[in-house]
């Protein structure tokens, strides 16, 4: 992958509702890139030149680039869609984006589809989340065994809300497995229990807070999602052992 060295700019903005089997035919491609991100319903993406076809659900952020051919196609009643049309004076976004991209950011997709409530008239904002979603697109994606795959939406959910204090059971849903098989196969894929897993990534956040300056350990450890401070310094003793090992 390049360096993300380019410069967003003629940026645009909508919000699409679209009916059922309504279908949008971009046979030359459009003339500027474009993000997607849904925000009710389902979609499908069919790109002719790759044979390809890419469904869209909330959630879901997807990139395409300009002049690049595709059909677009709403699968429900009421879809509703949040598009960003942009452009760039370097000709490429970067190596890598000459192609669509598509991943599954449900955090980041409903921050930024939320704060477009308030802020969809100001062009430095819709710059600034157009370079957010680009930058997590651009992120390569780890290739895990399959067996593996099932879990990913509960390390994803932990790592964007790790300050919640969810059950082991609500985890386990979000995968659609038993909590029996599901802390099995955590266990064995991250090296770690759900609840250390969580705790290690609330450690290290709070580590940073401290050492800013800016934060007490008291405050640190409740803004990380600890409510009792003795479990909050056993955890940091146990990441001191681990780190030593």
């Amino acid at each position: 992958m390049g360096k993300l060295d380019f410069r967003i700019d003629n940026v645009g903005y909508v919000k699409v509702m679209r009916d059922k089997d309504f279908a949008v035919p971009y046979r030359s491609g459009k003339e500027k890139y474009s993000v997607i991100l849904p925000i009710s319903g389902s979609m499908s993406y069919h790109f002719p030149e790759s044979r390809e076809t890419v469904l869209l659900y909330p959630g879901d952020i997807m990139y395409i680039p300009k002049k690049h051919p595709y059909i677009a196609t709403y699968l429900q009643d009421g879809t509703v869609m949040n598009l960003f049309n942009f452009d760039t004076d370097t000709g490429m976004i970067s190596e890598g984006f000459e192609y669509p991209k598509k991943r599954t950011l449900p955090e980041l997709a409903r921050r930024i589809c939320t704060e477009l409530e308030s802020n969809s008239e100001n062009m430095l904002f819709l710059a600034s989340r157009i370079y957010e979603a680009i930058c997590a697109l651009e992120k390569r994606e780890v290739q895990i065994p399959k067996k593996y795959k099932r879990i990913l939406p509960a390390i994803e959910e932990i790592k964007t809300r790790f300050e919640d204090n969810r059950k082991i059971s609500y985890y386990a849903e979000l995968c659609d497995m038993s909590e029996s098989n599901f802390r099995k196969l955590f266990t064995e894929y991250v090296g770690k229990s759900p609840i250390e897993y969580r705790n290690c990534l609330r450690i290290s956040r709070a580590r940073s807070m401290i050492d800013s300056g800016e934060y007490t350990a008291l405050e640190a450890a409740y803004l990380c999602g600890f409510n009792n401070m003795s479990v909050f310094y056993e955890a940091m003793r146990c990441g001191a052992r681990q780190s030593k090992m």
